[in-house]
């Protein structure tokens, strides 16, 4: 993990020799919001540095903090990171802590950006998109809720077809 300004291809070649397998950079935002959570120019210097990465043999990892602040700013990092040809792209979602200042989303909002990410994701696998996508445990759990939910629907409708059927059967003695 570390920042991209320092990168190039010597250094990436040197990175590897040491065994480095995989380096992880953040994108926090499109270009406007990401500059400002880190520096100007980081943007599209770190989506740069994603080929340099990836020529010297390094899986390149995008990490991205979700919050509040830029939460709907996500399947716009996603398309920039798979244009960029970022090997693995992972999410977190921002928890405060102490007296920061609370960035934090709603279990509301946090619930529609699984959705809609889960969704791009979905669409980039079927065209066959090489990037890797971390799919969070919470797109995974909210799959198996779902899931659960449908076996309840049919548990019921099966319960009600049997009753049914005992009732006809009895009809018929």
């Amino acid at each position: 993990m570390g920042n991209p300004f320092y990168l190039n291809d010597q250094v990436c070649m040197e990175l590897k020799g040491y065994g480095c397998e995989k380096y992880q950079l953040s994108i926090d935002g499109l270009r406007e919001t990401h500059d400002w959570f880190r520096k100007p120019g980081s943007f599209d210097c770190t989506l740069e540095k994603i080929e340099c990465i990836n020529k010297a043999g390094i899986r390149s990892v995008i990490m991205t903090t979700v919050s509040k602040t830029n939460r709907m700013e996500v399947p716009g990092i996603i398309d920039e990171v798979v244009k960029a040809g970022a090997n693995v792209f992972a999410f977190s979602r921002y928890v405060p802590s102490g007296c920061e200042l609370d960035a934090s989303m709603t279990a509301q909002e946090y619930r529609e950006l699984l959705a809609i990410c889960d969704k791009k994701f979905k669409e980039y696998e079927a065209k066959g998109c090489k990037t890797y996508f971390n799919k969070k445990a919470d797109i995974q759990s909210e799959n198996i809720r779902t899931n659960r939910s449908v076996v309840r629907i049919l548990r019921r409708s099966l319960k009600r077809e049997i009753l049914l059927l005992m009732q006809a059967a009895d009809n018929e003695a």
